[in-house]
């Protein structure tokens, strides 16, 4: 019991509170691109990305489970960055699984 107390007592080191903040900055800057782009002759359009993070869980409905299998991976972000705070190394397992997710197409 002793050692599981002293494990929470640990704090981040510098650097993972360098990587957990430059993650959060990187994806919050995110949601101020755009997040695809179709040029057309008639116009251009895009989408927002603020919109896509919030309802991307709606492709689900439309059929479209592979989409709403990648938007996962940003719940898993968040939830990989709250096990990160609490010193839980299944934290870093959810993050890499989160980016894998991510980056399929």
């Amino acid at each position: 019991m002793e050692d599981f107390e002293s494990a929470r007592n640990t704090k981040l080191t510098v650097l993972q509170k360098a990587v957990i903040l430059l993650s959060g900055g990187l994806f919050v800057s995110s949601l101020f691109q755009q997040a695809f782009y179709i040029d057309r002759i008639d116009y251009d359009a895009w989408a927002d990305s603020k919109m896509l993070v919030f309802f991307g869980w709606s492709a689900i409905l439309e059929g479209n489970a592979i989409a709403t299998l990648i938007w996962l991976a940003n719940p898993l972000f968040f939830i990989a960055i709250i096990f990160l705070l609490n010193q839980k190394s299944s934290g870093f397992y959810l993050s890499i699984v989160a980016t894998l997710i991510s980056t399929r197409r």
